[in-house]
């Protein structure tokens, strides 16, 4: 599918109102760069705030606010792309309602491109490497090549569309104590929530005798379901849709 990405450079006194007005129009989503919120983050209040920073965010001052979007390539979305055009001209003529020409946006400048959802969604692909998350289990996107060294457990995952890539720390602490506490052939676990399937499929790695993987997202089920047969693991776990009524 092809989106057309719409960036419109303000001022940070602009954000607010020009997001109300997109929004009245029909866009729901937006990413604001705003030099605001980039020295809010650097004013460190706290000690445990943040740790370290890209020296590139300190050259917010440079930072012009801008707002980006993005609009399907279909006759209804060619349509809402021509009338944001229209809208952004007359903010710039001074037209509009009363309280739109109190606002300093300054020269809006709106730059447009079409896109595939192709380069977006399957950008993340390049940070997402081979991880050791514990002191057994590797996590390996499909993509990448590796070899297993004695003792290790090489989970081949590929997260889609779907949460889970077992580097955040939530699922690599989860997987820590199922290394922990699952002994061979005994235990049975329920995966509520399973994303990617990660932690349904390292725990069966580990020696569960019967896993049982569910989420709400039918995307997450048919990754996690994805995920288990890449595994081969799909006699020992099974991927359900639905909740825990």
């Amino acid at each position: 599918m092809r989106y057309i990405e719409v960036k419109i450079h303000t001022t940070q006194e602009g954000i607010d109102l020009l997001t109300y007005i997109l929004m009245n129009m029909g866009i729901a989503g937006f990413a604001i760069d705003d030099p605001r919120d980039y020295k809010e983050l650097l004013n460190k209040h706290n000690p445990h705030d943040w740790d370290y920073v890209d020296e590139s965010l300190y050259d917010f001052e440079n930072l012009r606010a801008c707002i980006t979007f993005y609009i399907e390539e279909s006759e209804e979305g060619c349509n809402l792309f021509k009338r944001v055009q229209e809208k952004i001209e007359e903010l710039k003529c001074g037209k509009g309602a009363s309280n739109e020409g109190t606002v300093d946006f300054s020269n809006l400048e709106m730059k447009w491109k079409r896109v595939d959802d192709a380069d977006w969604k399957d950008k993340w692909k390049e940070y997402f490497k081979t991880t050791k998350v514990s002191d057994s289990i590797v996590i390996k996107p499909t993509w990448e090549s590796y070899e297993a060294s004695e003792g290790e457990l090489v989970i081949e995952i590929d997260p889609g569309m779907a949460f889970g890539t077992g580097t955040h720390p939530t699922t690599y602490l989860c997987i820590r104590l199922l290394e922990k506490y699952i002994n061979n052939g005994e235990d049975t676990v329920l995966d509520i929530g399973c994303g990617s399937g990660i932690l349904s499929i390292a725990a069966a790695l580990l020696g569960a005798s019967d896993v049982t993987a569910v989420d709400i997202d039918p995307v997450a089920v048919e990754v996690s379901k994805y995920n288990v047969e890449l595994n081969r693991l799909s006699s020992k776990i099974q991927v359900m849709e639905g909740d825990l009524t």
